[in-house]
């Protein structure tokens, strides 16, 4: 890719719409240009910005804009104002008050009108049950798998290596505006390799990286915003998908999320090792 294609497709990779060719292709070309990997971050960190933005920046369409664009797909139809025939004035029928009311004018439009008007009745109100802070912990769990094979694939596992924990998190401070937990956990069979700065659900994360035998394990901590810090914090969550286990929890002001090809028994003794060093 040339830096024309990758900054067109920037925004549409930041939001996930990309296929995983596609974004490892974007994040080798980052990683050689600086200009591009300046962008790049520009727009997350925009991103992040209107995610968090206090209050949240949602806005109600005026009535005139609402009647502007319901008369835009009448006369785009055909069917400008004027010419919907005039109802004729009669007394008007008592109708129960269970009764459903029916605009008989829906009739006169073509069934493309009909279709549009209802996909923008249906998809505003809708809006915000698709934004990062409703999402589930199935779609939490899929960008965490995604993230966990760029990471393997695109040989952008470690930007710190290290087995030393004094080493790692230091190597965080002015990256984050949090101070993630690390422990070397050798002594249970999950020896520490270092971090990486990443992204999960719009915010910068740290990632920290274990291996056990020949298995890699991705450890993503973040802050836990306020619905999951009053989320019960024990058990996990289990998520199973495409050969990979995912573990989700939070502790205290944390939210931690551990994927890995390793077996869902030996990842949920590593999630454990983990809270009990936390706690």
């Amino acid at each position: 890719m040339n830096c024309e294609t990758v900054r067109a497709l920037l925004s549409a990779e930041l939001d996930g719409e990309l296929d995983l060719r596609q974004s490892l292709e974007i994040e080798t070309h980052a990683a050689d240009c600086p200009g591009c990997a300046q962008e790049r971050e520009r727009l997350r960190a925009l991103r992040q910005a209107f995610h968090f933005a206090a209050p949240p920046l949602r806005f109600a369409a005026p009535a005139e804009l609402r009647e502007a664009i319901g008369l835009s797909l009448r006369e785009a139809a055909g069917l400008a104002t004027e010419e919907l025939p005039k109802p004729v004035r009669k007394t008007p029928r008592r109708w129960p008050s269970w009764t459903p009311r029916f605009d008989w004018r829906w009739l006169l439009l073509p069934p493309v009108a009909v279709a549009a008007l209802l996909a923008v009745a249906l998809l505003v109100p809708g809006m915000s049950r698709w934004s990062p802070a409703a999402r589930s912990g199935d779609a939490l769990a899929r960008e965490a798998i995604a993230s966990h094979v760029r990471s393997l694939l695109a040989e952008h596992l470690l930007d710190v290596v290290s087995s030393d924990q004094h080493t790692v998190k230091p190597w965080f401070n002015g990256r984050l505006d949090f101070a993630p937990p690390v422990t070397d956990f050798v002594a249970a069979g999950f020896p520490l390799a270092g971090g990486r700065l990443d992204y999960l659900d719009g915010r910068p994360v740290a990632a920290l990286v274990y291996r056990h035998d020949k298995h890699v394990i991705n450890l993503f901590v973040q802050p836990a915003v306020a619905s999951e810090a009053t989320a019960a914090a024990w058990p996990p969550q289990a998520v199973a998908r495409e050969g990979f286990h995912v573990l989700l929890w939070t502790e205290r002001d944390l939210s931690f999320c551990a994927v890995s090809d390793l077996n869902e028994l030996d990842l949920r003794r590593f999630a454990e090792t983990v809270r009990q060093s936390y706690r």
